[in-house]
């Protein structure tokens, strides 16, 4: 009777590291898509890489339960789990400062696509900002490629006119409520500052992004005078920012 006993507690240890090892697959594979979408701007070999490591990751910490399960002793397989997060580590080192500068130049650093700027000992027209890199283009028709990282530590330089006095105001507008009536609104709301514009640059609403519960737009426009940029940043973010909710309140009002 013992002996049918440790069989079946045998069997049953088998069968959870069984499911354990096809959950950890499912979930692997589940990691490898996710990161190559969330990455889907980053150059290929950079995503590449970065999904190969997420799912090394998910092997091990899966590996690591499933030989729990059948009570084996864990100290070979914990050292690989370390040395899989130093290798994780090691190996995004350059690819999340990158990624985290992307953020930092998206709102901060004062360039757009078009631009014509300088960053150390490079210079060029922006033709891309991506999550890792901004391309420019050389004055002899190179391609070079600058880590986002390199803007928050060396001094920028942008050669653009218009640079100075360009400002860029980021919306947040709810899926709830309609994008053209939302655009429409937004805009007539800017031209009613239109004293302070230089009327060779009509301001524009751009989509950056749809997301489930909101779109992710912005306006961009030129000031005349750039003494009145900061005051006039503040003070078309708070009217965009007290018409969109207002229109988001009376939508949820309708509904009711």
């Amino acid at each position: 009777m013992l002996g049918w006993m440790d069989l079946s507690m045998v069997f049953s240890r088998v069968l959870v590291f069984t499911a354990v090892i096809l959950v950890t697959f499912v979930l692997a594979r589940l990691v490898n898509a996710v990161v190559r979408t969330a990455l889907r701007a980053v150059p290929v070999l950079t995503v590449d890489q970065a999904a190969r490591l997420a799912t090394l990751f998910v092997w091990l910490v899966g590996l690591l339960v499933a030989v729990n399960q059948l009570g084996l002793v864990l100290d070979v397989l914990l050292l690989l789990i370390a040395l899989g997060g130093i290798f994780v580590v090691v190996g995004l080192r350059d690819l999340l400062p990158n990624l985290f500068s992307k953020v930092l130049v998206g709102v901060y650093l004062p360039f757009k696509k078009g631009d014509e700027i300088q960053i150390g000992k490079y210079a060029g027209k922006v033709i891309e900002i991506n999550q890792v890199t901004t391309l420019l283009l050389g004055s002899e028709g190179s391609l070079i490629a600058v880590p986002n990282s390199l803007f928050l530590k060396q001094v920028l330089v942008n050669k653009t006119s218009v640079a100075s006095r360009r400002l860029t105001i980021p919306v947040s507008i709810p899926a709830t409520i309609s994008l053209p009536e939302a655009e429409a609104a937004i805009l007539k709301q800017v031209y009613k500052y239109r004293a302070n514009f230089d009327h060779r640059f009509p301001p524009m609403f751009t989509v950056k992004k749809f997301g489930q519960s909101s779109v992710d737009a912005e306006i961009e426009l030129v000031v005349a005078n750039p003494e009145n940029r900061d005051a006039l940043i503040s003070e078309l973010t708070g009217r965009i920012s007290a018409l969109v909710d207002q229109m988001s309140s009376r939508d949820e009002k309708g509904k009711r």
